[in-house]
C-alpha cells in the first residue's frame, strides 16, 4: 500500500496513477487487506483533475475501508470525512451503484469494479525494482 501511495503522490518516484492503482489493488487482494489501501484507492477516483473520476467507486472503497479496518485510525477518520462529504451528492442511481460495488468488494470480486478490474498483477510489474 505504501508503494501505491508513493506513485499516487509522486513521492520518491514519478507520479503514475495506474501503478498506484495496481499496488493498492494488490494490497486489497492480500489475505488481510488494509483499510488504508481501500481509503487511498478511493482517493484516486475522487481526484477531479483526472479523467477517471468515479465517485460511486470512491464512496464504495471508503465504506469498505471502514468495514475492514479498526475504527479509531487515521484511515477510518478520513473515510468518514469523505463519506460525509460525497455520499449526499450521489444520485439514487449512483447510490445503487455504490451498493453494488461495496457488495463486490466484500466478496473480493474485483472484476465487477470499473478501473479496479484493470489492475495488473504487481509481481509481474515488480520483476525488478521499481524505478
Amino acid at each position: 500500500g505504501q508503494v501505491g501511495a508513493f506513485y499516487h503522490l509522486g513521492e520518491f518516484v514519478d507520479y503514475d496513477r495506474d501503478l498506484a492503482r495496481d499496488y493498492y489493488v494488490a494490497c486489497l487482494r492480500a489475505p488481510e487487506p488494509t483499510a488504508q489501501c481501500a481509503v487511498d484507492l478511493g482517493m484516486v477516483y475522487e481526484d477531479a483533475d483526472h479523467d477517471s473520476v468515479d465517485l460511486p467507486l470512491a464512496v464504495a472503497l471508503w465504506d469498505y475501508g471502514i468495514r475492514i479496518g479498526p475504527e479509531n485510525t487515521v484511515a477510518a477518520r478520513l473515510a468518514h470525512e469523505k463519506l460525509d462529504r460525497y455520499s449526499p451528492q450521489l444520485t439514487e442511481a449512483e447510490k445503487a451503484q455504490t451498493a453494488t460495488y461495496t457488495a463486490a468488494l466484500q466478496k473480493g470480486d474485483f472484476s465487477a469494479l470499473p478501473h479496479v478490474r484493470d489492475a495488473r498483477p504487481v509481481p509481474e510489474l515488480a520483476a525488478g525494482t521499481p524505478q
